[in-house]
């Protein structure tokens, strides 16, 4: 399928169910699936903004380590290093490469620094053994240490602790990519004054209007409406006074973490904020985004009053509602979303209400029409 094909909505929701293309051990493998990662691969301004935050926390870190008197090499950790076409960590050697020049002009040192690669799949191992193999990017891959390892395992174990651990798991709704529960597995491999990129990611939503998007879901079949979807939100109207309001926050490091991984309860959350309508309308669903911050004031956001410009790696996500619901201008509308996690699964639940005790049903309740595997 082109790739050109990804400007339409209603082409997105047809095709690309949450369920294609969520972060699972068993990753979506239609071939749709994997020309959206392409397209999304290429995105140059991510990988810009991931380079700045990583220069910005090594120029810190290594002044952090010479007013300590710490010795040894400075350890930079890329965790999931396989995604993005091993763009992370190209991104983390030019930073690398920018930090080390501005710390010579600086004071005419140099500063050991150690990459690791962590990466759980033996096909992307594969693929960045031959990058080391064959002529390189660049020179420094030569010192870049892979390490086959998945971090979620209680057993996985690397020879040092990061200072910098970096890692791409952020999703169109912050943390629908289970960016919480990887980073709780990834954090024993970083040292307890260490950084991680990114630092938080917040996840956003507010009601949407889409005749179009809500038609298009329900084509997918019976629990669709009870699915969230990846989408384009172009054939949309959103009738709230207010943007897009904060719903779920991460932050990283997060050491209320279950050190033994035996408990993600930690990772549950439940929110109900309130809207204001700004017009009569029908209401089709819930549209989200989210934003991070990647170190200091180095961020990344697709929600509208804040985006990062030219950013192309992530669409928003639609929670539709089973039945559309009517509103009048003025009218209170509360959307109620929650991040629900068990022993082996995290979805998500949710519903609209209006003043006056009109409300949806609980939409994917327990899970019913769509979880994530853990």
């Amino acid at each position: 399928m082109p790739i050109n094909k990804f400007s339409r909505g209603v082409a997105l929701v047809e095709i690309f169910a949450s369920p294609e293309i969520r972060p699972e051990r068993e990753s979506g493998s239609s071939e749709n699936a994997h020309n959206l990662q392409l397209a999304f691969n290429r995105d140059s301004v991510k990988y810009e903004r991931y380079k700045d935050a990583f220069v910005k926390a090594l120029i810190v870190k290594v002044l952090e380590r010479r007013n300590e008197g710490v010795e040894g090499p400075l350890v930079l950790t890329v965790v999931g290093a396989g995604r993005g076409s091993q763009r992370l960590v190209n991104a983390c050697i030019q930073a690398i490469e920018e930090a080390d020049k501005a710390i010579k002009e600086a004071d005419k040192t140099t500063e050991d620094i150690k990459l690791v690669a962590l990466e759980m799949k033996p096909s992307a191992v594969i693929s960045m053994e031959e990058t080391k193999k064959r002529k390189p990017p660049c020179l420094f891959w030569n010192k870049v240490e892979i390490v086959s390892c998945d971090m979620r395992r209680k057993d996985a174990t690397v020879e040092d602790k990061a200072d910098i651990m970096v890692s791409d798991f952020l999703g169109s709704f912050g943390d629908d990519k289970l960016s919480p529960e990887c980073l709780d597995g990834a954090q024993r491999f970083l040292k307890e004054d260490g950084f991680s990129i990114p630092q938080r990611s917040v996840s956003c939503a507010c009601p949407v209007s889409s005749t179009t998007l809500w038609t298009a879901a329900e084509k997918m079949g019976e629990k669709s409406l009870e699915t969230h979807f990846l989408v384009n939100i172009v054939s949309a109207y959103f009738p709230a006074v207010q943007g897009a309001q904060p719903l779920f926050t991460f932050t990283h490091l997060n050491w209320n973490a279950d050190p033994n991984l035996t408990s993600y309860a930690h990772n549950q959350r439940h929110t109900d904020v309130e809207f204001t309508m700004c017009t009569d309308a029908v209401l089709h669903g819930i549209a989200g985004y989210f934003y991070a911050d990647l170190y200091d004031d180095v961020a990344i956001s697709i929600v509208k009053e804040t985006f990062t410009k030219d950013l192309d790696s992530w669409y928003p996500i639609f929670f539709p509602i089973k039945q559309p619901m009517s509103v009048q201008k003025g009218d209170q509308i509360t959307i109620s979303i929650s991040r629900c996690v068990d022993e082996l699964y995290v979805w998500y639940e949710w519903c609209l209400a209006r003043a006056g005790g009109i409300s949806t049903p609980i939409h994917n309740e327990g899970g019913r029409a769509f979880k994530m595997n853990k």
